[in-house]
């Protein structure tokens, strides 16, 4: 027999699910553990406690479920939105509401609070451009001021169009204004109502003379140059050209020496106004028809109520923004002109009327076939994330722009995305982390700039948080935390550093009762993101719906729920109406003092004035270490090792420490709490007897509930080795 010591110094690996505790090959062993409740690795290897959620008030609408949108353009300028049932307000990042006068600021919304879940954001600018899973209209919401916001549907005036393809001819009964449309066959129906149509005249050159310089023009002479279509504005007798050749798309622009109006490319857009049958709708022209004869060069609105409307998360790529899947045609991936839209705007113009197209018009493919895009995002190259598996959009050729002509999709991978918004990580190259179809398994994407794919599950021994499902992510710098709403309303942490291999997962708890319903991530100028959730409980059958801001770690605030007076000395805080009757932990001027229950006027009182009170709810931080003689890859290779002790590094002013065996917990303190003379947590060292070694499933567990950090560093482990 001899001793055997091993060292566990980092626990980066965040916790490893049951499956996985026999696992003792792996490394993750070594950084690993089995529960770290309500606490983090730092990236240089020791777990702490996460910082405690402050209160911020109750939601609009306290009846009904809404949603936390991030609006950030920079981290001097950044803000959270709070959706509900058809309206919304405007929070700070330190969580003040933006007002209007003496009330908080409004702005209607044409969602109810039933369809926000389903609603992707795309931020570029001061426009939050939403798109519908369900195939809803979009839309988008602009920043005018902080104090004025303008919601607005997205007008796709020029396509994207679906293949003509007809076989059916129509009738314009006129070139401009309001004219009707007469369809040799049933093309219409009453949905058509609001889309728009595209009509050529023929598939070819318009038959007008091409515009030379230093030609004698007439007054009103019609010409065509590069594809499109001009009439001369000089009235009256002939001037020759000048040198320029008109290549404008609208409005009216001298050669040098002539003017010309722009008429047409070939093409014209109808806006359909009215349903008078299968055969006849009426219309109003937006862009000139070229001609008012009959046609089967026509095409309808890929977009649309018949159609429906974009289904995928936007993504803008090379000036172009980029859409994808509608409910007919899932797979699909439409990309504008280059700078061919606005906030209220777009252009997808696919070339001219002629049949000619220029690298600058909008590009179509199908990406999935048949399976539906979920999500669009830009990193090194377009990503599309389908239900079937993951794409590279790309150029024709490696360095190449996405161009009409010039325009492929390559599958990387199988796996299958799911309803949850990507996030876009550290760089070079970025990373691209999506949840899976089955909201159970968390990717790592990794495009490099000459295509190469690299691609790793992040969920693997993780099951007993992944198997609770992902509902939505938000990313946390500089802490390096994705923060994770759980498809059961719970919260967990995956911190996440590529460049020094940390990857680890915890659980999060809320207080009793409470469930998060939504979550985001904004930057703040000082450099780090604040986290917002939005929670929810039932308390005397009554729903409370709340915002709470994550404090940072810095604060050293570690209560939930929180509510914090600071000013002139007082014994009484009041403000704690929707606490009415339940049991608070309280923090006067950096000392604990004894727990109170809120009065039912929502008051609590400490001893002694303070000048600072924190009042919330205690965070229950418990670490249970992995079966201790699998502490390490092979420890237990043709060896029978029976643990006897274990010394503790932490940082702490209360905690108890021991193992899963009863009686085990002793209490470590580094000061008394409510002793402000004394020192701060500071680092002790615990030794902790394993029992008689017997039970080889022992386990190491660290707890606390006092409302103070708890540092984690490292323990040592004695074994006596039977060979």
């Amino acid at each position: 027999m001899g001793k055997v010591v091993s060292f566990i110094n980092g626990f980066i690996a965040g916790e490893i699910g049951p499956t996985g505790w026999e696992r003792s090959d792996l490394v993750q062993h070594a950084k690993g553990c089995a529960l770290a409740l309500n606490m983090v690795a730092l990236v240089t290897g020791p777990l702490v406690s996460r910082g405690g959620f402050r209160d911020r008030g109750p939601v609009a609408d306290e009846t009904v479920r809404g949603r936390l949108v991030g609006f950030a353009r920079s981290s001097d300028d950044a803000l959270i939105l709070e959706l509900g049932d058809e309206e919304a307000r405007v929070w700070t990042p330190d969580g003040s509401l933006i007002m209007d006068g003496s009330d908080p600021y409004v702005f209607a919304l044409p969602w109810d609070a039933s369809q926000l879940d389903d609603l992707w954001f795309r931020q570029i600018g001061d426009v939050l451009f939403v798109t519908d899973r369900t195939g809803g209209r979009t839309r988008t919401i602009r920043r005018l001021a902080d104090d004025d916001w303008a919601v607005a549907d997205l007008e796709f005036r020029e396509g994207p169009w679906l293949p003509e393809g007809q076989t059916i001819s129509l009738t314009p009964s006129g070139v401009t204004g309001a004219i009707t449309l007469n369809a040799g066959a049933a093309a219409f129906e009453p949905a058509d109502v609001g889309s728009r149509l595209r009509i050529r005249q023929s598939d070819g050159q318009s038959g007008y003379d091409t515009w030379t310089s230093a030609t004698d023009y007439d007054g009103g002479k019609i010409v065509q140059y590069d594809g499109k279509v001009y009439q001369r504005q000089t009235p009256g007798g002939t001037l020759k050209s000048g040198t320029t050749p008109p290549l404008h798309e609208s409005g009216v622009v001298s050669d040098g020496k002539l003017d010309w109006l722009f008429l047409h490319d070939g093409a014209g857009v109808v806006r359909i106004t009215a349903y008078t049958s299968p055969t006849q709708v009426s219309g109003i022209v937006e862009t000139r028809l070229p001609s008012a004869t009959s046609t089967i060069y026509w095409a309808k609105s890929g977009f649309s109520d018949v159609q429906g409307w974009p289904r995928a998360l936007a993504e803008e790529r090379e000036e172009r923004l980029v859409f994808g899947a509608t409910t007919q045609r899932p797979g699909q991936v439409d990309m504008t002109r280059t700078s061919g839209f606005t906030p209220t705007t777009t252009n997808f113009k696919p070339g001219y009327g002629s049949g000619r197209v220029v690298s600058d018009n909008a590009v179509s493919l199908n990406v999935g076939g048949a399976s539906r895009v979920v999500w669009l995002a830009s990193a090194a190259a377009l990503i599309a994330g389908c239900t079937d598996g993951e794409y590279v959009l790309s150029g024709a050729t490696l360095d190449d722009p996405i161009t009409p002509d010039g325009r492929t999709a390559r599958k990387v991978s199988s796996f299958g995305s799911g309803d949850v918004a990507p996030l876009m990580l550290q760089g070079p190259p970025p990373t691209i982390l999506h949840v899976l179809r089955s909201r159970t398994v968390i990717r790592e994407v990794r495009v490099s700039p000459d295509q190469s794919v690299d691609s790793r599950d992040l969920s693997v021994l993780r099951e007993h948080v992944m198997d609770r499902g992902i509902a939505e992510m938000a990313f946390q710098q500089p802490d390096n935390i994705v923060w994770m709403r759980l498809g059961d309303g719970g919260l967990a942490a995956l911190v996440y550093h590529l460049e020094q291999q940390v990857l680890g997962i915890y659980r999060q708890s809320l207080p009793e009762g409470w469930t998060v319903e939504s979550l985001v991530s904004v930057p703040t100028p000082t450099g780090g993101d604040r986290v917002a959730i939005q929670v929810s409980r039932v308390k005397d059958e009554v729903t409370q719906r709340r915002v709470w801001l994550l404090a940072p770690r810095s604060d050293g605030m570690f209560l939930d729920g929180s509510a914090t007076y600071e000013g002139t000395p007082v014994t009484t805080v009041s403000g704690l109406d929707w606490r009415a009757g339940e049991t608070v932990s309280i923090v006067a001027d950096g000392a604990r003092v004894p727990d109170q229950v809120v009065s039912e006027g929502g008051t609590v009182t400490v001893p002694d004035a303070a000048g600072k009170i924190v009042v919330g709810d205690s965070i229950h931080r418990r670490f249970e270490s992995l079966p201790l003689d699998m502490a390490g890859p092979g420890s237990t290779n043709a060896v029978t090792l029976i643990p006897t002790h274990a010394t503790v590094i932490l940082d702490a002013v209360e905690a108890d420490v021991g193992t899963l065996q009863e009686g085990s917990m002793d209490t470590v303190r580094t000061r008394t709490p409510d002793d402000l003379a004394a020192p701060g947590e500071r680092r002790v060292r615990e030794r902790v007897a394993i029992g008689n070694g017997a039970d080889r499933d022992q386990r190491l567990v660290i707890e606390t509930r006092a409302p103070f950090d708890l540092g984690i560093y490292a323990y040592r482990l004695e074994a006596e080795a039977n060979r």
